[in-house]
């Protein structure tokens, strides 16, 4: 029976942590002695540079286009193996519409194998929502007349916090 040297594998590790180190200072000290407006310029001047590198490719236009119009997911491309936070804020961006914690549940339900296995999903996804909220991936809406509480992605929602028109209108079922 082989036996198996501990030593070796804590050398091997110590030499990953110095090496890093090693390399996380030398990076730094590029930078030693910057303000943070000249910080701030060259992060700039960088962000310019990778816009011209996008436009020679010749698809950097068509890129941002891409990225102004919504994605279209489907059930398909649901995940297992994603976080709850993740199946959340998949859930949300799939249906393009704000959704409130029942019908979160009630597509989890659907969707999700594991979900179904707690003793009370519910309790669950409580949690979970909070973990999602906490991180900013998922904000909280209240409408006015509306008990419920709705869940938007961050971008759905304009400078003042106020849910923007067009996810306001699928809201706005019965008036």
């Amino acid at each position: 029976m082989p036996t198996f040297d501990f030593q070796v594998v804590f050398m091997a590790k110590d030499w990953q942590f110095r090496y890093k180190n090693a390399k996380k200072s030398e990076l730094l000290k590029e930078f030693e002695g910057w303000d943070k407006e000249d910080l701030i310029n060259h992060i700039m001047e960088l962000r310019g540079v990778i816009r011209d590198m996008e436009s020679d490719l010749g698809d950097g236009g068509s890129n941002r286009d891409q990225q102004a119009a919504p994605k279209t997911f489907s059930e398909a491309n649901y995940r297992q193996v994603w976080s709850y936070p993740t199946k959340i804020a998949f859930l949300i961006t799939m249906l393009q519409k704000p959704l409130t914690s029942e019908e979160i549940h009630q597509h989890l339900l659907k969707l999700d194998s594991h979900y179904k296995d707690y003793k009370v999903p519910r309790n669950n996804l409580t949690v979970t929502i909070n973990r999602t909220l906490k991180s900013g991936r998922v904000k909280k809406v209240k409408v006015p007349g509306i008990r419920s509480l709705y869940y938007v992605l961050p971008e759905w929602l304009d400078k003042e916090g106020l849910l923007k028109e067009f996810y306001q209108c699928q809201i706005m079922q019965f008036e």
